[in-house]
């Protein structure tokens, strides 16, 4: 992970698929930047990751397509679902990351919760 960036949006809702139950925030964060980057088309450009996690969506020539994409990609590859809209409101790249991965994580952590073997009592003769 480049060096002071803290990737990992808000609506967020976890769709179960391919988001390893031992991925923690910050890799769910950095996978969604570099999906982000690689939309944009940014990757051959050389543009950094701290460049773009620190700045807006639409300053980085984001358009309502790519936003699509975008969101399409982070549910096919992790099976976090978040509308496009997201990235638009978030004041950067860097919070639409670290939103999105903290919902999703919390998201997986109330469902494992939710979904653990009860102990059960066995009455005393």
């Amino acid at each position: 992970m480049e060096a002071g960036a803290e990737p990992g949006v808000g609506r967020a809702s976890e769709g179960g698929a391919g988001a390893g139950p031992g991925e923690g925030e910050a890799e769910l964060g950095l996978r969604v930047l570099r999906i982000v980057v690689d939309v944009l088309g940014d990757r051959d450009s050389g543009l950094p990751l701290d460049q773009v996690q620190h700045s807006h969506f639409q300053d980085l020539g984001g358009s309502s397509l790519q936003a699509i994409r975008i969101c399409a990609r982070v549910r096919k590859e992790s099976g976090v679902t978040v509308a496009p809209e997201e990235l638009f409101d978030a004041d950067t790249v860097g919070d639409f990351c670290s939103a999105l991965a903290r919902t999703a994580h919390q998201s997986r952590t109330a469902h494992q919760t939710h979904t653990a073997p009860q102990a059960r009592s066995t009455p005393h003769a």
